[in-house]
């Protein structure tokens, strides 16, 4: 009698096509994934609800769950950029450099897709446009990536959280973790405020 009465009170929150919340009202939610399960009581949503809102600009996560739309990480600022980092001396001569040896070799603007590579200090010769500067992009976001790691946390009913960058992972003792993107964990929060009531 007792499931029945939970199941007729049992709400369902489609996150996305693999993925369901389901809600009994008041008590606790139910995240099933596609292969995992996990269960989080009134307490652990709020308290996870809480820390997320009060972080949000911190641990590179950049956007906040519980705000009715999902603030994305601000843009590159290009010319705040070139400021800090291209208007140095060092790196106007570095950048003069590479030109003077394009146009000592006759290649200076031919449209040939291939950029003067320095390795080691020294100029040693040309290299296509993609893998020069990709070799100095791919350090720039390692060190973004540093930055965007995730965070674990323990909510209070036991079950590991780690938000990072890209969404949530909850990890109960045992079974496999449930993942939630940016979009499911929106609407996973929309629902529990609507069936739990936590705030």
């Amino acid at each position: 009698m007792i499931k029945l009465k939970q199941l007729l009170t049992e709400k369902t929150v489609r996150l996305s096509t693999m993925k369901d919340a389901n809600f009994v009202p008041g008590e606790f939610v139910q995240i099933v994934g596609k292969k995992g399960m996990v269960k989080l009581d009134k307490k652990s949503v709020k308290w996870l609800a809480k820390w997320i809102r009060n972080n949000s600009g911190k641990h590179g996560m950049g956007w906040s769950f519980t705000e009715d739309k999902v603030d994305e990480v601000k843009k590159r600022d290009y010319k705040a950029e070139y400021k800090k980092f291209q208007s140095s001396t060092k790196s106007k001569k570095y950048r003069a450099e590479l030109n003077a040896y394009n146009r000592k070799k006759g290649t200076y603007g031919n449209g040939d897709g291939k950029d003067a590579s320095h390795k080691g200090g020294k100029i040693v010769g040309f290299e296509s446009q993609s893998k020069n500067r990709g070799r100095r992009e791919k350090s720039r976001l390692k060190k973004e990536e540093k930055l965007n790691e995730g965070k674990t946390l323990t909510l209070p009913n036991g079950v590991k959280v780690t938000l990072d960058f890209k969404g949530v992972t909850f990890k109960a003792r045992k079974g496999y973790p449930v993942f939630l993107d940016r979009d499911e964990l929106l609407k996973f929060f929309r629902g529990s405020t609507k069936y739990l009531r936590y705030t």
